[in-house]
């Protein structure tokens, strides 16, 4: 019996996507402290006791990295970098700081009351945007005080976002004796910084059989680019607090860094992609699911996601970041050509956050 050989099975292309980790958002604080007399502008000495028991007179004290609490890493998703800070509170206790902590080991007072060189800027590299929040706060002794913590908070009785105990230049705990009506004024300054490139992350664009055979494989680069035109202080913290928001679509032109979503662009919706995924306290990061979306813009198409802070009427985004493809070969955003039943699969998305 003579057997015809069977035709060769048609070719056909699958999009493999993994999970796309954004670069990891870094959160680092630091803190400084200066004394001030009654009148709240001359400066004060005061007694600073070491560990060793000697006594030095001091007006300020040098900046120093903080410790930012389990509770000031999850509020970064909900509160904004100033408001986490609200408060300033001071104590007596001596235990060493740690992430979980909540409150001060012996809390003597409390104050909202502003003090002064408080400032908001933001910086845009080629490689990292950093947002800078310096918050002053001051409190006046109501008594004779021998302080050696602090911590800060967003209202009086909060768990607190920061704590740590006073030191010196060289690192080791210290005891401050402020008399009545003295001021004691601390500084904290709070960077998150978001690299804008390297994600260190490709998606394999594979051609397959009809036996789920590849055939061949094409590497993509997944690149990052903010899609503000035109970057604001604002935008970055906008990234957590309302980077909740994620959005996938399907574009006609090429999407590039610094450039606005394109409001023709046609989007994958519904559920978490539309609104704020539920946030898993110590978490530390956003993820929203991935899905399928028809290709329905031209005859070729590109496409990425984009979280940040996205007017729903319109589908703009005012701030905040996207992602794209691009080919590592070319560097040409990658596009592809339309079929009638074409359909894209995207990835899941995580944004996340740490201490530096």
């Amino acid at each position: 019996m003579i057997h015809e050989a069977r035709p060769l099975p048609p070719h056909r292309r699958r999009l493999v996507v993994p999970v796309v980790n954004a670069p990891l958002v870094t959160v680092r604080g630091y803190y400084s402290a200066r004394f001030y007399e009654p009148d709240g502008a001359t400066p004060a000495l005061v007694d600073v006791h070491t560990k060793h028991g000697a006594v030095r007179r001091l007006h300020e004290l040098a900046e120093r990295p903080n410790l930012f609490t389990n509770t000031g890493m999850d509020q970064l998703q909900s509160l904004t970098p100033e408001s986490i800070r609200a408060w300033l509170r001071i104590g007596t206790g001596s235990t060493p700081p740690a992430f979980t902590d909540g409150s001060l080991d012996t809390e003597v007072q409390a104050s909202s009351t502003n003090g002064e060189g408080g400032d908001r800027t933001g910086v845009l590299t080629d490689a990292v945007w950093t947002h800078r929040s310096v918050i002053p706060k001051r409190v006046t002794m109501t008594a004779d005080r021998n302080l050696t913590e602090f911590g800060f908070s967003n209202n009086s009785t909060a768990s607190l976002s920061v704590r740590n105990l006073f030191r010196d230049e060289l690192g080791d705990p210290i005891t401050i004796s402020l008399l009545s009506g003295k001021i004691l004024e601390v500084k904290h300054t709070l960077d998150i910084a978001f690299p804008r490139y390297g994600l260190g992350s490709t998606m394999a664009y594979e051609e397959r059989d009809a036996a789920n055979n590849v055939t061949s494989t094409t590497t993509l680069d997944i690149n990052a680019g903010f899609s503000s035109a035109s970057p604001t202080l604002q935008d970055i913290t906008d990234i957590l607090r309302q980077g909740s928001s994620f959005a996938f679509g399907v574009y006609t032109s090429p999407l590039a860094a610094l450039t606005p979503v394109p409001a023709t662009a046609t989007y994958l919706t519904g559920g978490a992609l539309s609104s704020k995924p539920a946030y898993t306290t110590g978490s530390f990061q956003w993820t929203a699911s991935g899905g399928t979306l028809a290709v329905t813009l031209g005859n070729t198409a590109n496409f990425g996601f984009f979280a940040g802070y996205r007017n729903t009427l319109n589908n703009r985004w005012g701030g905040g970041i996207g992602w794209f493809f691009l080919d590592q070969t070319t560097g040409d955003a990658v596009s592809f050509t339309k079929l009638a039943t074409h359909t894209l699969t995207f990835p899941t998305v995580r944004v996340s956050w740490a201490r530096a």
